[in-house]
């Protein structure tokens, strides 16, 4: 796969499509603002069409099966089950849009870890997000079967919120880390802590040239003077 290595002010919508599609699974480059949130903008009018389309269907095969039940073809028991079957021809393009969905998944997901990066978090500080993400979940659901098994909802449902408060609070700190510009978050810090979820500040090119030319002087003059000492 393409290095994806956006620079702020130089992505069009046409670039961050191409960018999206050469990066499908590309998680080790960097992706800007604007580079995300014009694949963002697509995807949720993707999104949007699917659910209009979703509740369409789901209307259309509702009221089919109410006119089934007025005339007492269906009892009211099978009403749902009627739903189901009115849904039925719908299936292959229910079917397609999971595929969609599916497909998309690792494009996705390697757009918000470029764009992460490019904010300033380092691959282990993304990681570190995504594995308690994956740990909340697992234990939200855990919490939610074990609820419904042993009928003990004021433990595991308290549990259970608490996963899902803590996943939102997550989910709402990348969600601002997309929207902060380019080396937001880079840092000179030198604490452990800093140094494990942040990548570190680039200098300057012209900082750089600086300290490329002292060391070259130093190199230079170092050894003029242990022959004059």
């Amino acid at each position: 796969m393409k290095m994806i290595n956006q620079k702020p002010g130089e992505v069009s919508f046409t670039r961050a499509v191409k960018d999206y599609f050469l990066g499908y699974v590309e998680f080790k480059g960097r992706t800007t603002r604007a580079g995300y949130w014009w694949v963002r903008l697509i995807t949720m009018l993707f999104n949007f069409f699917v659910i209009v389309l979703a509740f369409g269907l789901f209307f259309k095969a509702s009221v089919e099966a109410l006119q089934f039940y007025d005339y007492e073809y269906v009892t009211e028991e099978e009403l749902g089950l009627e739903v189901i079957l009115a849904l039925m021809p719908y299936l292959p393009l229910l079917i397609l849009f999971v595929f969609i969905y599916l497909a998309f998944f690792l494009p996705d997901l390697a757009l918000t870890c470029r764009r992460l990066r490019d904010t300033g978090l380092s691959g282990r500080g993304i990681l570190a997000h995504y594995l308690v993400i994956a740990g909340l979940t697992i234990f939200q659901y855990t919490f939610k079967i074990a609820e419904v098994m042993t009928y003990e909802s004021s433990t595991y449902s308290v549990a259970a919120l608490f996963c899902s408060v803590l996943l939102t609070g997550i989910g709402v700190e990348l969600f601002i880390f997309t929207l902060m510009p380019t080396n937001e978050l880079t840092t000179n810090g030198k604490s452990g802590f800093q140094r494990f979820f942040f990548r570190a500040k680039e200098l300057p090119i012209q900082e750089i040239m600086v300290e490329e030319n002292q060391v070259n002087i130093t190199e230079e003059t170092s050894p003029q003077t242990l022959e004059e000492d």
